[in-house]
C-alpha cells in the first residue's frame, strides 16, 4: 500500500500522468531520506516527498483512497477486459 500527501496546484491529470518531464519514483528506508536529499540536491536535481509505503490501501489525499487489492486486480486485468 502507499499513502500520499500531495497538494496537487494543477489538474489532477496532468500532476499524476502528465509526460513533459522525467519523473521517479524512489522507495527506501526513512533512514536514508537525508542521503537522498543531499545526493538531490548536490546536482541539483528537484526532490519532493511523496508519503509512506506499506499498508492494504492506495491512498492519495483528496484524490483516491482504494483497498490495495482492488487496485491490483484493475492492474492485473483491465487489458484482458477491454480486448474483450
Amino acid at each position: 500500500g502507499v499513502r500520499v500527501r500531495w497538494k496537487i496546484a494543477a489538474r489532477t491529470d496532468s500532476e499524476l500522468f502528465g509526460e513533459e518531464q522525467s519523473r521517479i519514483v524512489v522507495s527506501l528506508e526513512p533512514a536514508r531520506l537525508g542521503e537522498l536529499r543531499n545526493l538531490a540536491a548536490s546536482r541539483q536535481i528537484p526532490l519532493r516527498e511523496l508519503g509512506v509505503v506499506g499498508g492494504d490501501r492506495f491512498f492519495i489525499e483528496d484524490i483516491v483512497d482504494l483497498p490495495l487489492d482492488e487496485v491490483a486486480g484493475a492492474w492485473k486485468s483491465s487489458l484482458e477486459k477491454a480486448m474483450g
